[in-house]
């Protein structure tokens, strides 16, 4: 899965490692915040724009939200969580004119992040976890 921030593809995933690594980083779990996410942006659903950005930004602090992100992205590329804290940064307002979709809010790109991890487990919560054989 990819999501696109601040004019950046970042390739992400979501696993019991990425789950550990955000729980590590805030105390939260992974599973329940984006599950807020949903939950708000649904809620605000018929909002204005800048409203319901509003509403979906104060669910987390930044920091939190950078925190995700660092733990969703791909380990192997090495981003730092300060690369995420200026990508938010730059994207926490609403925009006056929608020029390319690479600098969508940060809430909504959550959002967005949120659904992806929604379908994905819808489509593979059947799969069984394989058996681990004993060395």
């Amino acid at each position: 899965m990819k999501f696109k921030l601040a004019y950046k593809y970042y390739d992400f995933g979501i696993s019991l490692a990425s789950s550990r690594r955000f729980t590590e980083a805030t105390g939260l779990s992974l599973h329940c915040v984006l599950m807020d996410y949903i939950v708000a942006y649904t809620e605000t659903q018929g909002q204005i724009e800048a409203k319901r950005i509003s509403i979906i930004s104060k669910l987390y602090s930044r920091k939190i939200v950078c925190d995700l992100l660092h733990a969703i992205t791909d380990e192997n590329l090495k981003i730092p969580v300060e690369e995420f804290d200026d990508a938010t940064y730059r994207t926490s307002w609403v925009q006056s004119e929608k020029v390319d979709g690479f600098s969508e809010p940060w809430a909504l790109v959550i959002c967005s992040i949120a659904f992806d991890v929604h379908n994905y487990i819808s489509k593979n919560i059947h799969v069984k976890k394989k058996d681990i054989k004993e060395a």
